[in-house]
Order: C-alpha cells, then sequence, then structure tokens
C-alpha cells in the first residue's frame, strides 16, 4: 500500500483498477471488503487533488504570459 506522498498518478490508478477488478471477480472477501473500498475512496480523493493542483500550475503557466 502506497501513501499520497510517493504515490505517483499512475500507480494510484493501477491500484484503483486492482481494487476494481478484484470487487468485480468477487476476489476480496467480506472482511477486506471495508478496508479495500475505503482505499478505494482514498485513492479517488487522491486523483481529485491531483487533477485540482495540475490544474492550478497550468492556469499559473498561462496567466503569466
Amino acid at each position: 500500500v502506497l501513501y499520497m506522498e510517493n504515490l505517483t498518478y499512475q500507480e494510484a490508478f493501477e491500484e484503483l483498477q486492482n481494487i476494481v477488478k478484484a470487487m468485480q471477480e468477487e476476489m476480496i472477501s467480506i472482511d477486506d471488503l471495508s478496508e479495500q473500498s475505503a482505499r478505494a475512496a482514498f485513492l479517488i480523493k487522491f486523483f481529485q487533488e491531483k487533477l485540482r493542483s495540475t490544474e492550478e500550475e497550468i492556469k499559473a503557466l498561462f496567466s503569466e504570459e
């Protein structure tokens, strides 16, 4: 499990894909379902923040011209 401070967008995307695939294929036990769902929610928030910060950086680049 990777944490936000050293997580890349690509790593997070691959991890989320694995979680979704495991859920779809019913490979996650009921005992682990809550933990995996929480991790998926964390990853989605990570994507939102990453996209928001990237958008702000791009806007800043264009506003400096």
